[in-house]
């Protein structure tokens, strides 16, 4: 039993519901992993509750990258993987 990720999820269900407007099954939680969902979309859009959590997630990833680094020329192992992360999570999100 992980409480970290339960509470993760009833936050975030009430930040949906509440912020949003926006009702999230509990189930949605159970099927879903967060970061592998954002892996596999690509360029498309997230579901709410995925974006919603890679958002808080990568926060702090968005907030200290400068933004030239998000259209370098040549990819950086790890870096280009969490910004395209972050990138795609926020801009589902703005959708």
């Amino acid at each position: 039993m992980d409480i970290k990720k339960i509470m993760t999820q009833i936050t975030l269900l009430v930040i949906s519901a509440a912020g949003f407007g926006m009702r999230t099954p509990w189930s949605v939680f159970s099927e879903t992993s967060g970061a592998s969902d954002a892996e596999g979309e690509g360029e498309g859009v997230m579901p709410f509750h995925t974006a919603l959590a890679l958002t808080i997630d990568k926060l702090f990833v968005k907030v200290l990258t400068p933004t030239f680094a998000y259209v370098l020329p040549f990819r950086i192992p790890w870096l280009s993987k969490e910004l395209d992360t972050a990138r795609i999570a926020f801009d589902s999100l703005k959708a």
